[in-house]
């Protein structure tokens, strides 16, 4: 099936696709006992991203359950991801030796991921190497987030960078917006991974932000840390 007349928006956050961008869909179709349909052995190439395994769609032509045994957003990415859809709530796993993170923290920094449709995801990832801007990775990756009205809802993220551990968490429930807490021992490698800011070695970073759409407001302290190039 040739997909270049398709539009996808935000298949992930920061995953898209525009119409008269090449894409190909091949596989096996079957009709489910509930009128749904399975498409097996199915193989899609687009817009850089390709994807292999196996997906089924209710009778109205929902989404419902996937099973992929191969996902790349980017081409050295190697994961695994399973889908199902409960009720309005998506449910993702996702699983990798190596995952190309950019795409997803573009999002996040430029508003997208606020821009999801209103989607409710419960998301379970975890990778050998998270990869990140500047060249910067994150290792032993265990990321779980829930998001809620396409509003981030819970976060929490362990990890380690270059130079230290890093633990990224949500607190606060109900009618308060919740406040994002980091701390790392390499803070010039947390702010590189996130493309913030590139002059920095080192340092224990804590910081404190208020979630919501909009500008964040927060705290952030660093210590033991070094410039470098920086002008005077």
């Amino acid at each position: 099936m040739d997909l270049t007349r398709l539009a996808i928006l935000q298949l992930a956050p920061g995953v898209s696709k525009k119409a008269g961008v090449a894409g190909r869909l091949k596989g096996v179709a079957r009709e489910l006992d509930n009128g749904g349909w399975a498409l097996e052995k199915m193989e899609m190439d687009t817009a850089g991203m390709s994807a292999r395994g196996s997906i089924q769609l209710g009778a109205d032509g929902a989404f419902n359950k996937a099973q992929l045994t191969s996902l790349k957003f980017a081409p050295g990415d190697t994961m695994q991801v399973e889908a199902e859809r409960v009720g309005a709530l998506l449910k993702l796993n996702v699983k990798g030796n190596s995952i190309d993170a950019r795409p997803f923290l573009r999002s996040v920094l430029t508003g997208g991921i606020d821009k999801s449709g209103g989607r409710d995801v419960d998301l379970v990832l975890r990778a050998t190497v998270l990869s990140g801007f500047n060249g910067e990775v994150l290792t032993n990756a265990d990321l779980k987030m829930a998001l809620r009205g396409g509003g981030l809802q819970s976060f929490n993220l362990t990890g380690r960078l270059d130079g230290g551990a890093i633990t990224a968490r949500t607190t606060g429930s109900g009618s308060k917006a919740a406040t994002l807490n980091v701390t790392t021992d390499d803070g010039g490698a947390f702010l590189r991974f996130f493309d913030l800011y590139n002059r920095m070695r080192g340092g224990r970073l804590e910081l404190s932000s208020v979630m919501g759409s909009g500008t964040q407001q927060g705290s952030m302290s660093v210590r033991n840390f070094i410039l470098r190039d920086e002008p005077a």
